[in-house]
């Protein structure tokens, strides 16, 4: 039987052998791990064109798939909680609506006047035959 360590010791030794290893860049994307990008990374003699783009990898997220189950990690309540406004059918609240606080809207003076009114010049153009 070995002789117990300190947990201490131990996660320096995990620590100094993680270390070791030289950095790598891993690619998220698991369709794009195996793909050779190789010429991309090659900055200086590459040029991108519009058939060439992609994003970057592990910047693109797939959109969660809410309520399908909870081994789906989003199902049941789907992030919402059990109680509360937001939690309810239909809109949580109307357009505009800042929390009781008199919204913008409210705030803010009428916009007075038409465009077309005095004042306003409309352009009159002639038909003419193409």
């Amino acid at each position: 039987k070995p002789p117990k360590r300190h947990w201490s010791t131990v996660s320096h030794r995990i620590a100094a052998s993680a270390s070791a290893s030289p950095p790598t860049m891993k690619v998220f994307d698991w369709k794009r791990r195996n793909a050779d990008e190789s010429a991309i990374n090659d900055a200086e003699n590459f040029v991108f064109t519009l058939d060439n783009l992609r994003p970057a990898p592990g910047s693109r997220h797939r959109k969660k798939r809410k309520g399908r189950g909870i081994a789906a990690g989003q199902g049941a309540t789907c992030g919402f909680g059990m109680r509360g406004q937001k939690s309810r059918s239909g809109r949580p609240t109307r357009a505009g609506f800042e929390g009781g606080q008199q919204p913008l809207y409210r705030r803010l003076p009428k916009f007075v006047g038409k465009p077309m009114g005095p004042g306003h010049t409309k352009t009159v153009y002639n038909l003419i035959k193409l």
